[in-house]
């Protein structure tokens, strides 16, 4: 019996523990989203140790008339259904994380919205690809593959940074890099660095890398 409440309390829990997963899913920086990963396999073996503790007094798994080695046997055996049982449960979270992330980024790009930016969203190449318009200038975001700037309603984008490339921190800094746009010349090599600086801003802010 006190086996039977035991299994029964871990798959409770793995319930619990498969929305603090999804939660880190969708919260978690990309380099370490191998922990909501490992911790999901975790919950599935929460999951197969408890349903092995109800099933040992329900359905019988352990006979005494058996030896240890077909016991074994039998247990093994039974991993394959709970596994595919469980598949449902990951393909959901799976689901979840990707309507997250695009959430999350939406979220993320409302300091942009907030300065004056509109944004759009177009498909390019099966890629959701966010433009963010303030005057002519355009930026274009492929979010973890390239950012684009220009000058032009986006007819010619400069690719002047990559998804490694360090990040600008001060606000003012971004402030009076907008003023900059409305009164330099864009060929200008000082407002071209100060462009490249900018895009480093954004990409660290709305937290793209």
């Amino acid at each position: 019996m006190i086996k039977r409440r035991i299994g029964f309390i871990l798959i409770d829990i793995s319930y619990l523990m498969m929305v603090l997963d999804i939660f880190m899913f969708c919260n978690i920086q990309e380099s370490y989203v191998f922990i909501p990963g490992i911790l999901l396999i975790f919950i599935v073996l929460m999951i197969l140790f408890g349903i092995y503790l109800i099933g040992i007094r329900n359905h019988n798994i352990i006979d005494s008339k058996e030896t240890k080695l077909d016991s074994a046997l039998k247990i093994i055996a039974l991993i394959p259904v709970v596994t595919l049982l469980a598949i449902p449960f990951i393909i959901i979270e799976i689901i979840i994380f990707l309507f997250c992330k695009e959430k999350s980024f939406i979220q993320k790009a409302k300091p942009l919205r907030k300065l004056g930016y509109k944004m759009k969203v177009e498909t390019e190449d099966k890629k959701k690809v966010y433009y963010f318009t303030y005057d002519n200038l355009v930026l274009r975001i492929i979010p973890n593959t390239t950012y684009e700037i220009s000058f032009d309603k986006g007819e010619n984008f400069i690719d002047v940074v990559d998804s490694n490339v360090g990040t600008y921190q001060e606000i003012e800094h971004l402030k009076l890099i907008q003023h900059q746009y409305k009164t330099a010349d864009y060929r200008d090599k000082d407002l071209y660095d100060s462009t490249t600086e900018f895009v480093k801003f954004i990409v660290k802010n709305i937290s793209l890398i």
